[in-house]
């Protein structure tokens, strides 16, 4: 997992050495993975806006911050989905994380993704495979609570954060979201349907890519169960 956080660290590192001007290069960042080199060279556009302002005879206070504000959402959002991304779903179960070990309140981890994507993308074009993990984004966030915590992790992928809530009870809302997305036609008469994977975070959890590594498990074994099904603890 460290090829999916140093880098997405070093983007969040750069966004604040930048926000207080001690950085006029940011965001530059050598990654293999897709999502990660769209989102680097979308801030480096963005910052590029942002020095052209800053180089402006009378700048606006007001359209400065306005810009920063924008930087820091995009560093933080999922383009194709308008949910949180990997970044920001990394921040999230690190504080998810710190509390638990603060107060021993159950909090509980899903891992999620579309199955046979590829086919989707293979049969129906690169758009149609777009539109359902939009549509598969706004399913889940409509079913789950406003303190709940969903975010596209990469790919076909979703990371949902539950706190408040112990494992069968995650359970019990992946089943909800399960039948939820398999039973809502993503475009027009066409069905999909999702796997996930349920993990409690517990007192032997060391580190947050242990719990990441413990749901992720659990639904590498929902796809092997026949998919569109719901594995946990």
């Amino acid at each position: 997992s460290r090829h999916i956080v140093q880098p997405m660290r070093q983007l969040e590192a750069d966004a604040e050495r930048y926000d207080h001007g001690k950085m006029s290069d940011p965001f530059v960042v050598n990654s293999h993975i897709n999502e990660i080199t769209r989102l680097s060279e979308s801030l480096r556009t963005m910052a590029c806006r942002l020095q052209r302002t800053r180089g402006d005879a009378d700048p606006s206070a007001d359209l400065k911050d306005a810009q920063l504000s924008s930087l820091t959402r995009l560093a933080h959002s999922d383009a194709l989905t308008g949910i949180p991304n990997r970044l920001a779903a990394i921040e999230a179960i690190e504080h998810a994380f710190a509390a638990y070990k603060a107060s021993g309140a159950a909090c509980s981890l899903i891992m999620a993704d579309v199955d046979a994507f590829k086919a989707i993308n293979d049969q129906h074009g690169h758009q149609a495979g777009d539109r359902a993990l939009a549509h598969a984004a706004r399913i889940l966030s409509e079913q789950l609570r406003q303190k709940d915590f969903v975010a596209r992790y990469g790919g076909d992928e979703f990371l949902l954060l539950l706190p408040g809530t112990s494992g069968n009870e995650a359970l019990s809302v992946a089943n909800r979201l399960c039948r939820a997305v398999a039973k809502t036609p993503w475009t027009g008469a066409l069905h999909m349907t999702m796997s996930f994977g349920v993990a409690e975070i517990s007192a032997s959890d060391m580190t947050v890519e242990q719990i990441i590594v413990r749901a992720d498990q659990r639904l590498y074994r929902a796809k092997h169960q026949g998919r569109n099904c719901v594995v946990g603890d």
